[in-house]
């Protein structure tokens, strides 16, 4: 094996945590030495990605407990570490592990909630790495009305993503605990909003059946006559709407059709 092909499978090795240690590139009478060495390097990358994901999950975290916490972690990080490039994207896959690991405890059943918060934790997190959107001149809303309704659309934000739950999820997540009612039934769904309203700063909201039409319009690419009649079920000034759904930035801009 050349020295090139060498270092790097050494060090792919030792990024990818379930893999064993690349022993066979060393004298044996190092392998002792080399080993522990190993170990240091990998705990490091590992206690980086364990840190990454209490960043991303910081209500999921404080609500389901260290403890908790660790066991999840302990048996699904190693084996996803694979590939993982950006590790501020790292970890997408957890709802999927706190759904397995509350599946196999029955105990905590109480926290099953935890899968739909950590969804909208994820979205949180992802927010703050999108591209920027271009910045709204607000002397262009008035060109709505010059706009042909059929051939415009409104563009949400890049940051945006839509969760539907009958949870109080925005409640959740900004107290980082859970209310004594979460568990009762009979809650109409609520939708909520994921946004960035500043460029460092990320925020979640609820939204009534006129800005979820709007902004379901927006993001599945509607002409503004489509969005116009989705309201006609409601009477709401659309331009009191839609100026407020500018200001949050959860829209950022006007454009044709075909854009």
């Amino acid at each position: 094996m050349s020295h090139q092909n060498a270092i790097t499978t050494f060090f792919n090795h030792v990024t990818q945590l379930d893999s064993p240690a690349p022993l066979s590139l060393f004298k044996k009478e190092l392998l002792s030495d080399i080993y522990q060495r190993l170990q240091i390097y990998q705990d490091n990358i590992r206690g980086a990605f364990h840190e990454a994901l209490k960043s991303a999950y910081p209500a999921t975290y404080s609500i389901l407990g260290d403890a908790h916490w660790q066991r999840v972690l302990l048996e699904n990080v190693d084996s996803f570490t694979t590939g993982a490039i950006d590790i501020n994207l790292f970890g997408h896959e957890l709802p999927i592990w706190l759904r397995n690991f509350l599946d196999s405890n029955k105990q905590l059943q109480p926290y099953y909630y935890l899968v739909e918060l950590a969804k909208l934790e994820w979205s949180v997190h992802q927010a703050h790495f999108v591209a920027d959107d271009p910045e709204f001149n607000f002397e262009n809303f008035s060109l709505l009305e010059q706009l042909s309704p059929e051939a415009s659309r409104l563009v949400s934000s890049h940051s945006l993503s839509l969760h539907t739950s009958q949870l109080p999820l925005e409640q959740i997540w900004r107290e980082r605990n859970a209310p004594p009612n979460i568990h009762s039934s009979g809650k109409p769904p609520q939708v909520y909003c994921v946004y960035r309203k500043t460029r460092f700063q990320v925020d979640v909201c609820c939204l009534n059946s006129e800005q979820t039409i709007i902004i379901e319009a927006a993001i599945n690419r509607l002409s503004f006559s489509a969005t116009i009649e989705n309201l006609n079920q409601y009477s709401c000034d659309i331009a009191k709407l839609l100026f407020g759904l500018f200001e949050k930035r959860i829209l950022c801009g006007i454009s044709n059709l075909v854009d």
